[in-house]
């Protein structure tokens, strides 16, 4: 309604459409505007129906009931719409005042709701110039096609969820194309003279990286928007809601961010360590490790400037696991200040069993110790993502890193930082470049 009171607050016709008029940009001389797709995009948002609906109402009052093909109003259980139902008795006067309001609403949809409409009209124009070539029915099986490939992308931005059905390659690389067009590296005519502008040299390389050279985020914050770059930050943070998305399809139900790295799992480990001792003060420089014997954790402690504090496991049967009452020894021995967190493994080489994430979630709550799960290879085991989530649920898991190469099949490389705090997740992102 402060929609409808901004626009209809004045005297007479002529202020309140020259104030929806300069609101929305529109020449008075374009009026005449080809109003293509009216009908088909008036109920793409319910925001702007108060907005039609009082406008109809205003022109309605101060003339006859008008004839028109293309608008009529019809009510709805969340306001009013148009459609192409009704006929009513018009005049010269009203019939310019219905184009007024069409073309209005039509822009204001293209402007603040749905820009996506914009390309719609542009893809009709195109094919209307393209039937002047080659015959009708060819055309439109060829728009048809360009129009899904559209809607799968309007339905992945929308929904940010990994799609049911996955795509085509060709629907891949025509988005990708689309993303890549978006970075200012690859605008027509542009010649960068900065000091980040995505040159690059080598045509091979360029391809093979679908022409997205400017890379993401800026200094000191991985996941913030780069100014030149907005195909590549759509693409990163779009990467993070489906590496979300994987993760919670994977089991782990209570998690609330995730943030995909370009370092492999143990530099990953090593920012996330980074990022606690600064939370936990000067005096903080240990982290208690149950011990695996396997050299990434046990080097992302040492490349975070830490030391580490192994606790030896246990046989249990044919099993290696967490030696729980030695981890209670060590955590009593030392000063909780000087503890940066408490480092465990879901998922290692047998006969290494997943350590017990829910025990040492729990230790950790009790004494106010954060706790970092090494998930390396764990999204692929239903049994880890479970005690992940219950480690996350009874007790203390400030997050969880996973490689991107042995659960999702990609090269070597990447990582998924996650956690139930979101701000945490964003504050490892904060710590990307100032790791000692």
């Amino acid at each position: 309604m402060c929609v409808g009171r901004y626009f209809f607050s004045g005297t007479s016709w002529s202020t309140k459409s020259t104030k929806i008029l300069k609101f929305a940009n529109i020449d008075s001389k374009r009026l005449g505007y080809d109003n293509l797709l009216f009908t088909r995009v008036c109920e793409k948002s319910q925001s702007v129906y108060i907005l039609r609906l009082m406008l109809v109402i205003r022109y309605s009052q101060n003339h006859s009931k008008m004839k028109r093909d293309h608008l009529s109003l019809s009510s709805s259980s969340c306001g009013c719409c148009f459609s192409s139902s009704s006929t009513h008795t018009t005049n010269k006067r009203g019939e310019r005042l219905s184009k007024i309001v069409e073309t209005v609403s039509t822009f204001l949809m293209f402007k603040l709701f749905d820009p996506s409409i914009e390309k719609e009209i542009m893809d009709s124009n195109t094919a209307k110039y393209a039937r002047g070539i080659i015959s009708d029915r060819y055309v439109d099986v060829g728009m048809e096609n360009i129009q899904s490939t559209r809607k799968l992308v309007l339905k992945l931005l929308s929904n940010r969820k990994i799609p049911e059905k996955g795509w085509s390659e060709s629907a891949v690389e025509t988005f990708l194309s689309d993303i890549a067009r978006m970075d200012s590296n690859n605008f027509e005519g542009n010649t960068g003279v900065g000091e980040r502008e995505g040159r690059v040299i080598c045509p091979i390389v360029s391809r093979r990286n679908y022409h997205l050279a400017h890379g993401i985020g800026r200094s000191g914050d991985i996941a913030a928007e780069q100014p030149k770059a907005a195909g590549s930050s759509i693409l990163a943070k779009l990467v993070r809601y489906l590496a979300l998305d994987a993760i919670r399809m994977c089991g782990v139900k209570l998690a609330k961010s995730a943030l995909v790295l370009p370092m492999a799992t143990g530099m990953s480990l090593a920012l996330v360590f980074s990022t606690l001792r600064n939370k936990r003060g000067p005096k903080a420089k240990y982290v208690v490790w149950s011990r695996c014997d396997q050299k990434s954790c046990f080097k992302a402690i040492l490349s975070a400037g830490l030391e580490p504090v192994v606790v030896e496991t246990k046989l249990k049967g044919d099993m290696v696991v967490t030696d729980m009452d030695r981890l209670k020894e060590v955590l009593d021995k030392l000063d909780p200040d000087t503890i940066v967190c408490v480092a465990s493994t879901s998922s290692c080489f047998a006969p290494r069993t997943c350590d017990d994430l829910v025990g040492i979630a729990t230790e950790c709550q009790t004494r106010n110790i954060p706790h970092v799960c090494n998930n390396a290879y764990g999204l692929q085991s239903t049994r880890c993502c479970h005690l992940i989530n219950e480690a996350m649920r009874v007790g203390r898991l400030d997050a969880f890193v996973q490689s991107t190469d042995k659960n999702f099949q990609v090269p070597v490389g990447g990582a998924v930082v996650s956690s139930s705090s979101k701000s945490f997740v964003e504050e490892v992102g904060k710590s990307y470049v100032p790791i000692d």
